[in-house]
């Protein structure tokens, strides 16, 4: 699961700055390309998976799983942690970037490196955390995360264009310092069992949350008109 969950987040890291650099290819380019890429994967995973299922056996449940609402109501810190986290982040994803535009003029490519660095600075908070502490003592870091995260992104309306860098790279950081524990936990505290169904709530919160954050976006934007 962590390496997968691991994967994915590298893709977003390099997703960004690979989309803007497509563009110079014309607009559709980025659309394009992914679109040919996740064919390829797809037929891929289509053909190891067919021919992985024939030495696959079941393994026998001897745990009877929890019931995903009591699960979520003893799992509720990270997950509404995650998601108040990805919440901010959609926010980002869908303002951050009329800002970059209208107020330092950068490039489709640019505002591309800029989401590329955030989510590089999660991806290695993300790996050092993991690789530095237990359990107990990196949750320990999930306020100083959050405040990081909070400071940094609240800076990003007024930061210059080099400090606005700098400022994405400690967001990302903090979101990981964030990010990691609550992961961490959700695994190690679900019932033996229902361990798949936790990890499948806790992305399910943070998707939920990066659903809600544009929308919050477009809320504001319109209630400040």
């Amino acid at each position: 699961v962590s390496q997968a969950g691991g994967a994915a987040i590298v893709a977003l890291a390099f997703g960004p700055a690979l989309g803007g650099a497509l563009t110079r290819l014309g607009p559709a380019a980025p659309f394009h390309f992914a679109s040919v890429l996740s064919l390829l994967l797809a037929s891929v995973l289509a053909l190891r998976s067919k021919a992985g299922s024939a030495s696959t056996v079941a393994k026998p449940r001897d745990a009877k799983p929890e019931p995903a609402l009591q699960l979520a109501r003893s799992l509720a810190v990270p997950l509404l942690l995650v998601a108040a986290q990805r919440f901010a982040i959609g926010g980002l994803v869908a303002a951050l970037a009329v800002h970059l535009r209208a107020k330092h003029g950068f490039s489709d490519a640019l505002i591309g490196v800029c989401f590329s660095i955030f989510c590089r600075w999660v991806v290695l908070g993300i790996w050092w955390s993991g690789k530095t502490s237990s359990i107990e003592r990196s949750a320990t870091r999930i306020v100083p995360g959050a405040l990081l995260f909070a400071a940094a992104f609240a800076s990003l309306g007024f930061a210059s264009p080099h400090a606005l860098m700098t400022a994405l790279a400690l967001a990302g950081l903090g979101a990981s310092l964030v990010y990691a524990p609550c992961l961490a936990l959700v695994s190690e505290r679900a019932p033996e069992g229902s361990r798949a169904t936790a990890m499948a709530t806790f992305h399910a919160a943070g998707g939920a949350g990066m659903l809600l954050g544009p929308l919050g976006a477009l809320l504001v934007d319109h209630l400040l008109r």
